[in-house]
């Protein structure tokens, strides 16, 4: 068998029953074994590869400087066993999708999603077991939510922090489901080897498909330029390889670039200016590498070639963490907010579950509240629904006296971080009294 076939084998669906349940308990460690090989400065734009053999067939992540092409080891082994799909949540982790992940686990390896620190290497598992079966493909919807496509038929969504899984789709127009990419609305492409892109509503899970066949066929990557545009690469099966873009209105299919330094494009991922980054197993001879290509005359460009990588597949860009503003009420249920500084007792903040930001991902413990919203820890903290909107939100108690709020202050703010590192803060009115 040549590399080739035992990377598109690798590739293929591996299942051949499963069970339509729509909720399942899934096996959920809160921290992991680490296993970091190297310290890495993480900067914007920054290349993040999976690779299937790296690390003397250990597997693992590498990170790539975009501009010299350097290759610097990120994480190896660990529960990483053959690493797939890879995206970056809003805190700036890793998310990889392992087919085979956590084989002291489960017998013969049950996969799932590992979490990893880009600047330490450090592994924690986010979930594993539950429906899951070949998990390939990954993305990040706009709450913070998992997605991950499993090749076994299925589109589940996993809870960052818990772990839990709920099947988003299932069966329909699924025959070998891989990569993933959220629209803005919020619809989800599904790239799959033989029905081509499939969309799916996130709420219901109907599937529609977009672009059947045409300019390619047994595609293994999906990403989406700024406009909108689809991008999937097709690999040499019955085609050359190639990179197509799609029009998401339209389903209109036309060739970016062809051949090259092409000999089976896998993953690929859109740089900020625009620049095209396709992750290649077999390039350059052998060990692979990226590629990156002009979006307008298709250009290829070598970025890396060799050095640390044997068979890499999965690729994600680092982006600027963002800060989330999330929804706070100070002392829930009234109106104003009144605060008497010079209280000895505490002062209840909720952080609201809305459509957009789930309360239950923040970590209690990274939590502050203030005049800037770095002063006092909580002292207590609870899941409960505050505004009895059938929501679960989070209430948080601190000292009056830790906060540092004085008297005439018209607000105050919190901030804090979610269980996977990111960044949230909110602000409310309030009227303090007992100043006189």
């Amino acid at each position: 068998m040549t590399k080739k076939e035992e990377i598109m084998k690798r590739s293929r669906n591996r299942a051949s029953t499963w069970v339509l349940v729509f909720f399942a308990t899934a096996f959920v460690v809160s921290a992991g074994a680490a296993v970091p090989v190297a310290t890495v400065t993480v900067n914007p734009g920054d290349i993040f590869v999976t690779d299937l053999l790296a690390f003397g067939g250990a597997s693992g992540v590498i990170r790539v400087d975009p501009a010299t092409g350097v290759e610097t080891p990120v994480s190896a082994g660990g529960f990483l066993v053959q690493p797939f799909g890879i995206a970056i949540e809003a805190s700036g982790n890793l998310v990889v999708a392992d087919a085979s992940a956590f084989g002291g686990l489960c017998p013969g390896g049950c996969g799932g999603v590992v979490r990893v620190n880009p600047a330490t290497g450090a592994q924690s598992i986010v979930s594993t077991g539950g429906f899951f079966v070949d998990p390939f493909g990954i993305a990040i919807e706009a709450d913070g939510k998992i997605l991950v496509s499993d090749a076994s038929g299925l589109l589940i969504r996993v809870h960052p922090s818990t772990g839990a899984q709920q099947i988003v789709s299932a069966a329909g127009f699924f025959a070998s489901p891989t990569a993933l990419a959220v629209e803005a609305s919020g619809t989800i492409l599904v790239d799959d080897q033989l029905s081509g892109i499939i969309r799916v509503d996130p709420v219901t899970g109907t599937q529609t498909p977009l672009s059947p066949g045409g300019l390619f066929c047994g595609s293994l990557g999906l990403a989406l330029e700024a406009g909108g545009d689809i991008l999937v690469t097709a690999s040499p099966g019955c085609l050359a390889a190639r990179v197509v873009r799609v029009n998401p209105l339209t389903a209109a299919q036309s060739v970016v670039s062809a051949g090259g330094l092409f000999s089976l494009p896998f993953g690929l991922a859109v740089e900020a200016g625009g620049d095209i980054l396709v992750v290649d197993p077999l390039a350059f001879g052998g060990p692979g590498g990226v590629i990156r290509v002009n979006p307008v005359t298709g250009a290829q460009t070598p970025v890396p070639s060799g050095g640390l990588f044997v068979e890499p597949v999965g690729i994600a860009i680092a982006r600027t963490p963002q800060v989330i503003t999330v929804a706070i009420d100070i002392t829930p249920g009234s109106l104003p907010n009144s605060i008497n500084p010079r209280n000895k007792g505490v002062i209840p903040v909720a952080i609201l579950t809305t459509n957009g930001f789930d309360a239950v991902t923040v970590d209690p413990v990274a939590v502050r509240f203030g005049p800037t919203g770095n002063e006092a820890v909580p002292v207590h903290s609870a899941l409960e629904d505050v505004d009895g909107d059938g929501d679960i939100d989070l209430i948080l108690h601190f000292r009056t006296q830790d906060t540092g709020i004085q008297c005439g202050a018209p607000s105050a703010s919190l901030t804090g971080q979610t269980v996977s590192g990111q960044v949230i803060q909110g602000a409310d009115s309030i009227r303090t009294v007992g100043c006189k």
